[in-house]
């Protein structure tokens, strides 16, 4: 370890409504790959502890490379992306909320990945004139996404396959639905269509009720409040530099 002079974020991530969406999507990404390796040795087949590690990778470096498109010059930017205050993080609910018991993090594996894909081509539709190098990583990005959907797709059909797996995911879809609003940043209205046809033709497919999602599309902006599931995520992301907070790693 070195000492480490603290250095302030050179650029304010809400100045713009092109940054303020970029930190939303890098914020959610940081937090629904941290609770997809919650599950590292605790998934019920060794297969999917493999598969959700590598998927958390994925997210953690799509969340990395979005920062750095943020903050380019920041010279702290990793350290400093986890110590914000919870006041700065722009993540949603749906991500933050704890992933217990296991039905819970696949359905919200699904729902949230299979809106990615669709996130990230809105978001170059919009700002890629703006940012440099954000078009060619949504492109990345979307391959590895499309991936990501495929895998939560096949593990639900697979669950519905009898009746008491329908029965625990149709509850888990029932209360992650009203969440599914906060992945809004990104989306377009034809997004949000393609969206719900997508999640509705696999529910039907595996014999469970269609799912009602209301398009919301707030600015990234107003994403200002943390859920209560936040408090235990920021303390481990910060367990290690609340050590030494004046060290660099």
């Amino acid at each position: 370890m070195t000492e480490r002079v603290e250095q302030e974020s050179p650029l304010s991530p809400l100045t713009t409504p092109c940054a303020a969406a970029l930190l939303a999507l890098a914020d959610d990404e940081l937090v629904i790959g941290h609770r997809h390796s919650e599950w590292l040795g605790l998934s019920p087949f060794l297969e999917e502890d493999l598969t959700l590690s590598s998927i958390a990778q994925d997210e953690f470096g799509h969340a990395r490379a979005l920062y750095g498109l943020i903050w380019p010059d920041w010279a702290d930017r990793d350290a400093g992306v986890t110590r914000r205050p919870a006041s700065q993080w722009r993540s949603c609910a749906l991500t933050e909320l704890a992933g217990n018991p296991w039905e819970l993090s696949l359905v919200r594996h699904f729902l949230y990945d299979l809106a990615e894909p669709l996130r990230w081509t809105g978001l170059a539709e919009e700002f890629g004139d703006q940012v440099s190098g954000l078009t060619q990583l949504c492109t990345t990005v979307i391959a590895e996404e499309r991936f990501h959907a495929r895998h939560a797709t096949d593990l639900v059909m697979r669950l519905a396959q009898d009746e008491g797996g329908r029965h625990r995911l149709d509850a888990q879809f029932a209360a992650l639905a009203p969440l599914v609003s906060g992945l809004s940043p990104g989306m377009t209205e034809a997004g949000w269509s393609a969206y719900q046809q997508a999640v509705n033709r696999v529910l039907c497919e595996g014999g469970l009720p269609e799912l009602s999602l209301v398009p919301c599309l707030p600015n990234a902006e107003d994403r200002t409040v943390r859920s209560a599931a936040f408090a235990s995520i920021h303390a481990q992301l910060v367990e290690v530099a609340s050590f030494d907070p004046t060290a660099t790693w």
